[in-house]
C-alpha cells in the first residue's frame, strides 16, 4: 500500500488531476509455498524459482488464487488461519502449513476504496469481478428453452437419468465431481432429506425420553464449573484488585475455624444449585415443531425435482437455501445426544474436561435451536445468562462465543433463512427460496466458520456439488 501511495503522489504531483485517476483493487491473492512449515514473519523463505504454490480449483495456476477460492479454503479447511497485516494493509492466509497467500478481504478492499474516495480520486477498478465468487454457468429456464440448455450442457444429447440414490454427505463428497449436472440438485436434496429425517427422529426421542436427563447433566456441570471458576478468579486475579499486605499471627487450633470464619472465602454463591439454571425446554420444543414442518416440504420438493417440474427458478437455490438449516438442526441434535453419554462417563481426574464438553455440547445445541424457533438470543426469556456460562468453557468457549454472537444479532443470516423457508409452503415459493439462497451465498467465510466445524464441512460438501468453475 505504501508503494501505491507513492505512485499516486508522483502522478498527481506531475499535474494529473486526482479525479481523473482510477485505482485498481484486486479480487485475487498472490500465493507462495513456504520453505518452513507454519513460518511467520519477514524472515520466512519460499520455494522457487518457479512457484510451487498449490493451484486453485478454478484458476489452475500456481501463485494465484481467486478470492472465491480463498473464501472457500477459509470456510472449509480445518487448518486455515488468517490475520490482517497492518504494515502492508492486506490480509494473510496460511493453510496446509506451508501455503501462504496475501490478498484483500472484502473489508480491506472497502477500506482502500473509502480512502481513495476521501482523497478525491476518480474511483476504483476491481480486477477482476469474475474472481470474487463462484457462479453457475447454466442459464435460467426463463431465458432459454430446454433444448438449448440440453445442447449447451450435453451437446444435444438427452439428459442423463438421475437414477442414483444418495443418503449420506460422504456419498455426495465422493461423487461430486462426476455426477451429471442436471442431477446435482436432486442428489443434494436427497442427502439433506436423509440427514434431516434422522436428526428429527433423534430429536423427537430426546424430547420424549431424554431431554430432562440431559438438562440435569448440563445444569450440574454449570454448578460444578461455577465453584471452580470463582476459585480460579480469586487466585488468578486477586493481585489486580487488592494491593495491600496484611501481616499478622494467628494461633492455629481445632477451634480456629469456628472463631475466625471466612465469609469471603472462594466458593460458589450460597445456595447456587441446578434449580438456578434457566431451562430452555419450551424453546427446544418450539424448534422441534418448526423443524417437523420442514420435512414434508422437502419430500414435496424431491418429487418436483424428480419430475423435472421445478420451473421458473434455479434448482440450486433449493440446495443453498436448505444447506444451513438442515446442517444446523443436525448438528444441534448430535450435540444434545452427546451430553448424557459424556455425563455418565465423568471420572474425578477428567472432570474438568468432561464438564467443558457437556457445557459445549448443550450450549451449542441450544444456540442452534434459537433461530429454528424463530427467535433472537436476547429475546428469549431465561437465556440472558448464557453469555456468562459460555465464559466457563475456556478454549471451547471461543467456539461457542462465535455461535453466540451470530444468533444474538437480530439481522443474523440463519434466522433470516429459517424465517423464509419455515413459512407456510416456503419451499414452494421460488421467490422466497431464491432470497434465502442469496442470503446463504452472501455469508462471509468467517461467519460460516462461527457455525462450527461439522456445519462447515457439510456446507463445504454441498458447495462442492453446486459450484461450477468457469474455465
Amino acid at each position: 500500500m505504501t508503494e501505491t501511495m507513492y505512485a499516486l503522489a508522483m502522478i498527481t504531483k506531475a499535474g494529473v488531476p486526482s479525479n481523473k485517476v482510477n485505482i485498481g483493487v484486486s479480487s485475487y491473492g498472490r500465493s507462495f509455498k513456504m520453505s518452513e512449515s507454519l513460518c511467520s514473519g519477514p524472515t520466512c523463505s519460499f520455494e522457487g524459482p518457479t512457484s510451487l504454490a498449490a493451484e486453485g480449483e478454478c484458476t489452475g495456476t500456481p501463485g494465484i488464487l481467486a478470492n472465491a477460492e480463498i473464501d472457500q479454503i477459509i470456510a472449509w479447511s480445518d487448518n486455515a488461519t488468517t490475520h490482517y497485516d497492518a504494515g502492508s494493509e492486506s490480509d494473510i492466509l496460511v493453510y496446509q502449513e506451508t501455503e501462504w497467500v496475501a490478498y484483500l478481504s472484502d473489508n480491506s478492499k472497502k477500506w482502500r476504496q473509502d480512502l481513495f474516495k476521501k482523497l478525491n480520486f476518480g474511483g476504483s477498478v476491481d480486477w477482476a469481478v469474475d474472481l470474487q465468487s463462484f457462479n453457475r454457468d447454466t442459464a435460467s429456464p426463463m431465458e432459454e428453452t430446454e433444448d438449448e440448455i440440453d445442447e449447451q450442457m450435453f451437446g444435444g444429447e438427452p439428459l442423463p437419468t438421475c437414477s442414483e440414490s444418495y443418503t449420506t454427505f460422504e456419498q455426495l463428497e465422493k461423487d461430486a465431481d462426476t455426477m451429471p449436472p442436471n442431477c446435482k440438485a436432486l442428489y443434494a436434496v436427497q442427502a439433506m432429506d436423509a440427514l434431516l429425517s434422522k436428526a428429527l427422529a433423534n430429536y423427537s426421542d430426546i424430547m420424549s425420553h431424554g431431554y430432562d436427563e440431559k438438562f440435569d447433566v448440563y445444569a450440574g456441570a454449570v454448578v460444578d464449573s461455577a465453584s471452580k471458576n470463582v476459585v480460579d478468579f480469586y487466585t488468578g486475579n486477586g493481585n489486580k484488585y487488592f494491593t495491600c499486605v496484611v501481616l499478622e499471627f494467628e494461633t492455629c487450633c481445632s477451634e480456629c475455624r469456628k472463631k475466625n470464619p471466612q465469609p469471603d472465602a472462594p466458593a460458589s454463591p450460597q445456595g447456587y444449585d441446578k434449580t438456578d439454571i434457566a431451562n430452555p425446554k419450551d424453546l427446544v420444543n418450539k424448534a422441534l415443531a418448526n423443524s417437523q414442518n420442514l420435512s414434508p416440504q422437502i419430500k414435496d420438493l424431491l418429487l418436483t425435482l424428480r419430475l423435472h417440474s421445478y420451473q421458473g427458478a434455479d434448482p440450486m437455490d433449493a440446495v443453498d437455501a436448505l444447506g444451513i438449516p438442515v446442517a444446523m438442526i443436525a448438528d444441534a441434535v448430535e450435540n444434545m445426544s452427546k451430553v448424557a453419554a459424556i455425563g455418565k462417563e465423568i471420572k474425578d481426574e477428567e472432570a474438568k474436561a468432561k464438564r467443558s464438553e457437556i457445557l459445549f455440547g448443550f450450549l451449542s445445541a441450544i444456540l442452534f435451536f434459537i433461530p429454528v424457533a424463530g427467535e433472537v438470543m436476547s429475546a428469549v426469556a431465561g437465556l440472558a445468562t448464557i453469555g456468562r456460562i459460555v465464559a466457563l468453557l475456556g478454549t471451547l468457549g471461543n467456539v461457542a462465543y462465535d455461535s453466540y454472537t451470530i444468533v444474538n444479532d437480530p439481522a443474523n443470516a440463519p434466522l433470516a433463512i429459517f424465517g423464509l423457508i419455515l413459512a407456510p409452503l416456503g419451499l414452494a415459493d421460488v421467490v422466497a427460496l431464491a432470497k434465502a439462497a442469496r442470503i446463504a451465498r452472501d455469508m462471509q467465510a468467517p461467519d460460516v466458520l462461527k457455525l462450527g466445524t461439522n456445519v462447515g464441512k457439510r456446507l463445504g460438501t454441498l458447495r462442492k456439488v453446486t459450484e461450477i468453475c468457469k474455465k
